[in-house]
């Protein structure tokens, strides 16, 4: 699927919709489908959301809590937080797998929606 855009949040949160709608199950394994966000159009800048091929516990999470809190609230949030991330980080291609690591230790939806950084992120 290709689709084309200006803004990284937008195509955050796209490739955050797109991972949990068709790139891991409930169980949290990957799929036949994944997703990248190219974003300099040359190759050279790029981001994922850090899908292994099993035991992606914090992205079944999400999954499941896109149903309780609805999935245009976590993909919006998970995108925010990604974006934090990236100019956050050293690393840009390691903010997914970061962030991810934050989420394995949440326990609620609700903590999705109170800000990382208050945790210690």
């Amino acid at each position: 699927m290709e689709k084309r855009g200006s803004d990284l949040l937008t195509g955050l949160y796209e490739l955050w919709n797109h991972t949990l709608d068709e790139g891991v199950d409930e169980k949290g394994n990957q799929t036949f489908s994944s997703f990248l966000l190219e974003w300099t159009g040359d190759g050279t800048e790029w981001y994922d959301t850090g899908v292994q091929p099993f035991d992606n516990t914090a992205l079944a999470k999400l999954k499941l809590w896109s149903t309780v809190i609805g999935k245009d609230v976590v993909c919006r949030r998970m995108a925010e937080l990604h974006l934090r991330a990236v100019h956050q980080s050293v690393h840009r291609w390691a903010a997914a797998k970061d962030l991810l690591r934050t989420i394995d230790a949440m326990t609620e939806p609700s903590q999705l929606l109170t800000d990382v950084q208050e945790r210690g992120s």
